[in-house]
C-alpha cells in the first residue's frame, strides 16, 4: 500500500501523556523518516492509559515541516 501520511499513537499506561525525551526522539526520527520517504507525519499523539487525557504535537505545536522541530530552536 502506499502510504502519503501518517499518524503516530502510542499509550502511557501511567497515564501521564507529557513527552518525555525519548517521545520527542521518536516524533523527530519519524519525521525526518518520512520526509525521505515523502510520506508526512500528520501527528504524534500519546494517549494517557484509561483517564482519556491525550497529547498531541500538532495542537501543541511542536511539529511542523521545518528541518528542525520547535523544541530545537
Amino acid at each position: 500500500a502506499n502510504a502519503s501520511a501518517i499518524i503516530g499513537l502510542h499509550n502511557h499506561p501511567s497515564g501521564n501523556v507529557n513527552p518525555s525525551k525519548e517521545d520527542m526522539l521518536v516524533t523527530k526520527k519519524l519525521q525526518r523518516c518520512g520526509q525521505l520517504l515523502g510520506i508526512e507525519l500528520l501527528d504524534h499523539i500519546i494517549v494517557g492509559g484509561t483517564n482519556e487525557k491525550l497529547f498531541s504535537f500538532r495542537e501543541k505545536k511542536m511539529l511542523n515541516l521545518a528541518e528542525k522541530m520547535d523544541w530545537e530552536r
